[in-house]
């Protein structure tokens, strides 16, 4: 109760104090207000920042150390090296070297040009009487034959199988385009062919067709239709009938150089003999699968 008085006769005593000593007591008040404040917004920020350590405000006359701050983040872990390469396979060998299509006991003799593209080879034997042409887009070898004197078509297939090939199927046009360019100044051409100075080819017809112009087949199964390129003009005719009436008489497939030589002309079958017949002709062309079978 005596404190409660004396506090009371303090501040009495304050207010009753000259005008000129209020000023120096607000001072006093004033900086412990504003210091009071200052620490709680101190505080305040503190808390919202989450910074362990620091309260609000106090009566304490001195502002909060301000926290240190945080250390700069340093670099993170570097990227991890990546794997050396695995050594990958070397280099592939180089491929061997196609073997020479040259024939025991020939020569080669200059290429085979058709439309101005390299597509075989030229040979000829040491006596220089044997003519081959090894054609690079069908890997065969064909030879034109001179008999000793003219033969039929069935003995010229049988010579070719003594020479250890067949006679040839020119087929389509590609092979005949070959066959024109390799043996082509070695056939009669146009006029100068009679229909009998030509050379026989792996041609016939089946003995049961009819028609003239039906059921040819080539050796290599390939059927030669009428309107086919490769025959020439008016052919097949059965030119050879005895007859008008007659058919199938001429049952086998023979070529001469075409009607003109350009190159494109390949108009070069005729049809020639009859089957069982001793017709002739002077030459036939062979045709061998591989340089090995050349005899």
């Amino acid at each position: 109760m005596q404190r409660k008085i004396d506090d009371q006769t303090r501040l009495d005593t304050v207010s009753q104090a000259a005008p000129s000593e209020a000023p120096t007591l607000a001072r006093v008040v004033a900086p412990r207000k504003a210091w009071r404040l200052r620490g709680a917004a101190a505080g305040v920020i503190a808390l919202s920042l989450g910074l362990a350590g620091c309260g609000g405000g106090s009566d304490n006359n001195e502002p909060p150390e301000e926290p240190a701050p945080a250390p700069a983040p340093g670099p993170g872990p570097g990227p991890a090296p990546a794997p050396a390469p695995e050594p990958g396979p070397g280099p592939a060998p180089a491929p061997e070297p196609a073997p020479e299509p040259i024939p025991a006991g020939f020569a080669k003799t200059g290429e085979v040009m058709v439309a101005g593209v390299d597509v075989g080879d030229a040979f000829t034997d040491s006596t220089n009487t044997r003519k081959l042409a090894f054609d690079a887009v069908n890997n065969r070898y064909y030879e034109l034959k001179t008999a000793a004197a003219p033969i039929s078509w069935a003995d010229a297939g049988t010579a070719a199988a003594t020479a250890g090939g067949v006679l040839a199927s020119p087929s389509d046009v590609v092979k005949m385009a070959f066959v024109k360019q390799a043996f082509g100044a070695l056939l009669p051409l146009g006029p100068a062919a009679s229909g009998k100075n030509g050379a026989w080819i792996g041609l016939q017809q089946a003995a049961s067709s009819a028609a003239k112009d039906a059921g040819w087949t080539f050796l290599d199964t390939v059927a030669l239709p009428p309107a086919s390129p490769l025959w020439n003009a008016g052919e097949p005719n059965d030119g050879g009938s005895v007859a008008p009436t007659d058919v199938n008489v001429e049952n086998f497939g023979a070529i001469f150089a075409g009607p003109t030589a350009d190159d494109t002309d390949l108009k070069m079958i005729y049809d020639a003999g009859e089957t069982g017949s001793t017709d002739t002709q002077p030459m036939y062309l062979m045709e061998f699968p591989s340089k090995e079978a050349v005899k």
